[in-house]
């Protein structure tokens, strides 16, 4: 809505200033003209109308029957102000290239061009022999009148190209601007899905670790229980009988032997139990729904990024590659996209580049600010700046941040 409106204001000003242009040729050219005096005033009132229903007309855009009314009031006003001037088609080329932009902005394509081929069709009808204020104007020469027309339908085909360029860059900026919310909710959505799969996850982890302890409690429980009514048993028999309490003794074993192997079970189970590393499911996650969403393509190093879960961190790193993505895809209208992860002795690094125009690396952003804030509160840093190929965000966050919630 932005780009056309943008759109409306150029076409309004180039209108004012042929406008202009007219009324300055009038007045500093009067004696040339060979007009009576009354005629100024009366060209003065009509330049004013004219003006006046070009403002109403952009103002009103909207309304059609509005539009349609000053419309008419507006092509009137021209050919009562150019009928005067009879031979001196200078001063109402001007008028006429005036008229002829509010048309073609203001109508939709193919419209535009019939209302200016009978614009044009009726300025040269009306270039005729004819008496203005008592006094004779001749009619302009052939030449000048087939110049008059070329010239109106030579500006008609440059404005209505004009105009079918600033409509399609409209509509792709509508595009655009459509895809970008959809990209960013579409990211938004994704990240709220991860963010509750990660607490079901949680919340399941707890509940299957609850269950396990439950379990081992019942497996040493029983096996324990059942050894020592054994051992109990053996202590009845006398010395003597030593068969029964090699018997039982040996089941007592058995069931020592079947405790452990269930334990080690559980107990391998419980150490299988880890939670999701960063790079295995977050950013992967990110950045499929990112590539299917804008057919851009992302490709990731992960260098030597060891495995981690520091929450905080975990959170600053999916943070800046979402809102890089998305300005790199919104403002760089980028087609590839590299993430670089590397660990040296002292930081965690993120380089990621795009191959987009990106824009001024001066100029912080909303989005930029926000990344920047989150980062300095581990202590890290982060350089926006423009690259040969594109644009790229360069992060680090200290190794010791890294490590404290691991």
């Amino acid at each position: 809505m932005k780009s056309l409106k943008i759109t409306k204001s150029l076409f309004l000003i180039i209108s004012l200033l042929l406008h202009t242009i007219a009324y300055i040729q009038f007045h500093y050219g009067g004696e040339f003209y060979d007009l009576p005096q009354r005629w100024t005033t009366d060209f003065d009132i009509l330049f004013f109308l004219s003006c006046t229903f070009t403002l109403i007309i952009y103002i009103f855009n909207q309304k059609k029957n509005v539009v349609l009314l000053f419309f008419i009031l507006r092509t009137i006003t021209f050919f009562i102000i150019g009928i005067p001037f009879g031979n001196l088609l200078d001063l109402e080329y001007m008028l006429l290239f005036a008229l002829l932009v509010d048309v073609i902005f203001f109508t939709p394509y193919p419209v535009n061009l019939i209302l200016s081929l009978i614009i044009l069709t009726v300025s040269v009808i009306l270039q005729m022999p004819m008496n203005i204020y008592y006094i004779p104007r001749s009619a302009p020469s052939l030449i000048n009148m087939l110049s008059y027309g070329f010239f109106g339908i030579i500006v008609s085909i440059i404005m209505i190209l004009l105009r079918k360029t600033m409509d399609e860059n409209t509509k792709d900026n509508l595009i655009m601007d459509g895809m970008d919310g959809m990209v960013t909710r579409l990211i938004e959505v994704n990240k709220e899905y991860l963010e509750y799969a990660a607490r079901i996850k949680n919340e399941s982890t707890k509940n299957e670790r609850k269950r396990i302890i439950q379990e081992l409690h019942d497996i040493v429980g029983k096996s324990f229980t059942n050894i020592f009514a054994m051992m109990d048993a053996s202590l009845k028999y006398p010395p003597s009988n030593m068969d029964e309490q090699k018997e039982i003794f040996t089941w007592a074993r058995e069931q020592a032997q079947t405790g452990l192997d269930e334990t080690r079970v559980v107990l391998y189970r419980m150490r299988e139990m880890k939670e999701p590393d960063l790079k295995t499911k977050t950013i992967v996650n990110l950045i499929e729904t990112f590539q299917q969403a804008t057919r851009v393509k992302v490709e990731v190093s992960w260098g030597n990024l060891p495995s981690y879960r520091n929450t905080e961190i975990e959170l600053i790193i999916y943070n800046v590659i979402q809102e890089s993505l998305v300005n790199a895809f919104r403002h760089g209208k980028a087609s590839q996209i590299n993430i670089i992860f590397w660990m040296n002795e002292e930081n965690l690094l993120l380089s990621i580049e795009d191959n987009g125009k990106g824009g001024d690396s001066n100029k912080k952003g909303i989005g930029q600010s926000g990344m920047e804030k989150r980062v300095s509160e581990v202590g890290g840093t982060i350089v926006f700046r423009q690259t040969k190929r594109g644009y790229e965000v360069q992060m680090s966050i200290p190794r010791e941040e890294i490590k404290k919630d691991e």
